[in-house]
């Protein structure tokens, strides 16, 4: 064999093999840079929905909260404190927050109209302890006008006492004072700088009975606004503001707090069981017939206004007491709530009225002219009442509407701000269409009505005839 043909087809053969061993290093590369891809979109997939779960467990808690809160105020009338007999207190109240982390609230807190701050009371609202995603107990903040001890005297137009900021300094939450939020729910999540939550005393289900108990260790402070207090610091009866970052805006440093707000647009169920609540204590206190004159709408205007019983007047708010002949009013025919009907007493823990004097303001009344002291003859109707013909019609007004003012006495005289639709004397007539004076049932118009009778027009009036509450 020729020697040069020899050489030539070695150097062949070298070639080849390093060409194949150039090609399983470069397939071992392809596979090695394919597999770390792989791992670390698989990590990063796996990091994110770590996140996810935690975000929907922190809003599934969060949300379930709220409802329990609601819920607890919806039957508060039902489920009143220790020692109080179920009915004898309208809807509304929500309970203390607990400041020892065993679940159970904490009365009294803070004083007569402060707003107050602490742990969810999970016991209270019976559920078990709700937990966000990174493992922690939620915390609440109840307005002052809100929480059931002390309480004050709450209506369906009590405002709350909350304001909410993003991380901008623009108002999420409470622009207008109607608005403002009656109580917050926090998620703290996992711990951040020098938050400790360690105890040395014995853990309670959420937490313990010592300093690590304390709300700096679980919630954050942007700025000027520390979610562990409001600003200002509650317990206060001035509105507080808190601070929750935008879902879609800049994450806040150093800031993990999750906010939930109930609101007043979140009470509406709570509201119309406390407006028929009072209308049927009022439906049940009157007596007759003859049925006493109403107290006309101020003229001059007074606040609070007059409950004074104003001769041949058939329309306006319920007097104090009767007189013109008539006895005065009796007791409340439900024993559980007790007292003389219409009186204000002192203090919250009944028996009595003791929730009338922010009350009276908001209720209406109505005498149909055959059973009122005066006699004749009138067509005093209540729409979509069992018996529409009615002795007497009341009036409870909802929580006040776009355009409507109740904050002094002249808004306070004018019907406009509480009642709508045939309800409102104001409203127009056919085929006569002329507006009589406030407090009067305009001639040929005696009708109340259950709903608007234009469909889907803003109107929350609870209303009740002699025959009962529909």
């Amino acid at each position: 064999m020729d020697d040069t043909l020899y050489k030539f087809r070695c150097r062949t053969c070298v070639c080849l093999k390093a060409q194949q061993g150039a090609a399983l290093l470069l397939l071992l590369l392809i596979t090695v840079v394919a597999a770390s891809s792989i791992f670390v979109t698989t990590l990063r997939q796996s990091t994110t929905q770590v996140t996810l779960d935690k975000n929907r467990k922190t809003r599934d808690a969060l949300a379930r909260a709220k409802e329990a809160l609601i819920a607890y105020a919806l039957t508060y009338s039902e489920q009143p404190p220790t020692g109080t007999p179920p009915g004898s207190q309208p809807q509304g109240f929500l309970p203390c927050p607990d400041t020892d982390g065993d679940g159970s609230a904490n009365p009294p807190c803070g004083g007569a109209g402060q707003s107050f701050s602490g742990m969810l009371p999970w016991r209270q609202l019976g559920i078990p302890p709700l937990r966000d995603g990174d493992g922690e107990c939620l915390w609440y903040a109840v307005s002052g006008n809100y929480k059931n001890n002390p309480k004050i005297s709450l209506t369906s137009d009590t405002d709350g006492q909350f304001i909410v900021e993003d991380g901008s300094g623009n108002v999420v939450v409470g622009a207008t004072v109607e608005n403002q939020a009656i109580a917050i729910v926090f998620s703290p999540g996992a711990a951040l700088g020098a938050q400790d939550r360690s105890s040395t005393n014995p853990l309670t289900r959420c937490g313990s009975t010592d300093t690590a108990n304390e709300a700096d260790n679980y919630l954050d402070t942007f700025g000027a606004i520390n979610n562990a207090t409001g600003n200002p610091a509650l317990p206060t009866t001035t509105p507080s503001v808190f601070v929750s970052p935008a879902a879609t805006g800049p994450m806040i440093p150093n800031f993990n707090d999750t906010l939930l707000a109930v609101t007043a647009q979140d009470f509406e169920p709570v509201y119309g069981r406390m407006d028929r609540w009072v209308a049927n204590r009022a439906q049940q206190c009157l007596t007759g017939p003859p049925y006493s004159w109403a107290a006309a709408l101020d003229a001059p205007v007074a606040d609070p206004p007059d409950n004074v019983d104003d001769a041949n007047q058939r329309f306006g708010r319920i007097p104090t007491n009767p007189t013109f002949g008539l006895p005065p009013w009796g007791t409340d025919p439900d024993l559980n709530v007790g007292g003389i009907c219409f009186q204000d007493v002192a203090g919250w823990t009944g028996p009595g009225w003791w929730w009338w004097d922010r009350w009276r303001e908001m209720v209406f009344y109505a005498v149909d002219a055959a059973s009122s002291p005066g006699g004749g003859i009138s067509a005093l109707q209540l729409t979509g009442a069992p018996v529409p013909s009615s002795q007497f019609v009341i009036a409870a007004a909802g929580r006040k509407l776009a355009g409507q003012q109740r904050s002094n006495a002249t808004q306070k005289a004018d019907i406009s701000n509480y009642l709508e639709d045939h309800n409102n004397p104001l409203f127009p007539s056919p085929p006569s269409p002329a507006l009589s004076g406030p407090g009067n049932i305009p001639t040929g118009d005696e009708q109340f009505v259950t709903t608007p009778t234009v469909a889907g027009t803003a109107f929350n009036d609870t209303l009740c005839n002699d025959a009962g509450c529909p």
